[in-house]
């Protein structure tokens, strides 16, 4: 983490009396700004001795005052207090001795009632694509509930493949193998799923995200076209939030992203029930539109722990950081895939392709076959753009890497057109969330709630416009993958 920056700079040829002095200690042997404070007093100690002058003392306290190591190459601190309790709820195993079609008694107000799910219970045929309406609505409604977003179709009663992807997360969360909601699937769904009214709430895997002390987070801003130039005002809230919470700018270098850093405590859940506090260091790279920012952003998406675009989806292509005709500074998603091809996945709205995709590549699918990805790392992504969830087959449906799934990713996206004025308030309520350990419901709820707030302080809206942006603005915000995540305790 230390840096050697070399000999010191000094006007002229370094003079020979400004080689290291041998203080016995081996100090002379590391480079300044490996040395602790004792080790720098006595380098210096030993410069002035062998330089016999007043000069060189000058000399020497400048070359340590310039190499005093940045605060932020000092490592975080590696222990931790933990609390017990407020963490993560354990989950009740479910019974590995059940077979597919032993009956079940059915308890839970959602399913009790319901005649076809009775003849599941018993032990009939599982549920299939025969079956609609207020059945199916009763699973979806359990199986969303749990955590198992439904995030194009919702509770539509349709049995469909999005249902059917759901159950069978269900089962692999409760360890029973198939994807069949079979008399045994129904009774674990029956005992686990919460009463009517009530959701599982879910944590993010913050002992993953804050387990080496870092959290690198790359945030990164669209290019927007319009009179107001939004993206300009992102960049410019993204800046004052960070100063409002005390990060430091770093030393700008030309050609690359913003960077800031900030040095806390934070505290979080466990996955054993209990609250650890500790430090660690956040790392936010800023990346602004234009040349460079979408491989910048490919970067971000490789290398940080939290990857965030606030800008234009462009009809569902995928983030885009220069002018609407230029394909050049696209990052695309959301075509010219692999899974298209194959008939797998919901094309985006139609497009003049060739207007938004260069040489007809999926950038992310481009990345995978380029082994870009370190498939055990967690991750978070946001797509805050205008209804995101365009691309999500993609990020689940085959062009990532297998393992980066919902295991090791976690997924925030727009179920609909998100205004442009609200999208960076709404980003930084889920960097904020993260950072006091909430929920990914209470999260996801915070960010609803940002854009809402920001909706309210504007005063030059008439009432029609204030409707509007509040329709908008209204359940908008969407996650996916918090089915398998660590359970947080009922309130």
């Amino acid at each position: 983490m230390f840096q050697d920056r070399g000999r010191p700079e000094l006007d002229g040829p370094t003079p020979a009396v400004l080689r290291r002095p041998n203080t016995g200690d081996g100090a002379g042997a590391l480079p300044i700004g490996r040395m602790d404070g004792a080790a720098r007093e006595r380098f210096a100690v030993g410069l002035q001795r062998e330089a016999g002058n007043r000069a060189m003392s000058r000399i020497a306290r400048r070359v340590v005052q310039r190499d005093a190591p940045d605060t932020f190459d000092i490592a975080p601190n590696p222990y931790a207090t933990t609390e017990k309790g407020g963490g993560a709820k354990k989950e009740l195993p479910g019974n590995p001795y059940a077979t597919e079609n032993d009956p079940v008694t059915l308890s839970n107000p959602r399913f009790t009632g319901d005649p076809r799910l009775a003849k599941i219970a018993a032990g009939g045929p599982p549920l299939s694509n025969a079956d609609n309406g207020k059945t199916v609505k009763a699973v979806q409604g359990a199986l969303v509930d749990l955590g198992f977003e439904l995030v194009r179709h919702e509770k539509d009663g349709d049995f469909g493949s999005e249902t059917q992807t759901a159950i069978k997360l269900f089962r692999d969360r409760r360890s029973i193998p198939g994807a069949e909601l079979t008399a045994r699937a129904l009774g674990e769904l029956d005992q686990t799923a919460p009463k009517p009214g009530k959701v599982e709430e879910h944590y993010f895997d913050y002992e993953r995200l804050f387990g080496d002390g870092f959290l690198d987070v790359t945030l990164a801003v669209g290019f927007d076209e319009g009179d107001l130039h939004a993206h300009i005002g992102m960049l410019a809230d993204a800046r004052a939030w960070m100063k409002a919470r005390g990060f430091t700018a770093m030393p700008p270098t030309p050609g690359t992203p913003e960077e800031y850093r900030l040095r806390r405590d934070v505290t979080y859940p466990t996955k054993a029930g209990d609250r650890t506090t500790r430090e660690i260091i956040v790392r936010i790279t800023l990346v602004a539109p234009g040349a460079g920012a979408k491989e910048q952003y490919a970067k971000g998406l490789k290398d940080s722990e939290i990857a965030i675009y606030n800008g234009h989806a462009r009809r569902g292509i995928g983030p885009d950081f220069d002018k609407d005709k230029s394909p050049t500074e696209n990052f695309v998603i959301g075509v010219a895939s692999a899974l298209h091809d194959a008939g797998r996945a919901i094309a985006p709205s139609k497009v003049e392709q060739s207007h938004y995709v260069f040489e007809k590549k999926n950038d992310l699918e481009a990345m995978t076959k380029a082994g870009a990805f370190d498939k055990e790392k967690y991750r978070v992504w946001l797509f805050e753009a205008c209804t995101t969830i365009a691309f999500f087959d993609e990020l689940r449906g085959g062009i990532l890497p297998d393992q980066v799934d919902r295991s090791n990713l976690d997924l925030l996206g727009t179920r609909k057109p998100a205004p442009l004025v609200t999208e960076m308030a709404s980003s930084l309520a889920m960097l904020d969330g993260i950072l006091a350990g909430k929920t990914i419901e209470g999260v996801t709820a915070a960010m609803d709630a940002a854009g809402d707030d920001v909706k309210t302080a504007i005063t030059s809206l008439n009432a029609a416009d204030h409707a509007e942006l509040k329709r908008m603005t209204t359940s908008l915000h969407v996650h996916e993958g918090a089915g398998d995540n660590p359970i947080a305790p009922t309130p």
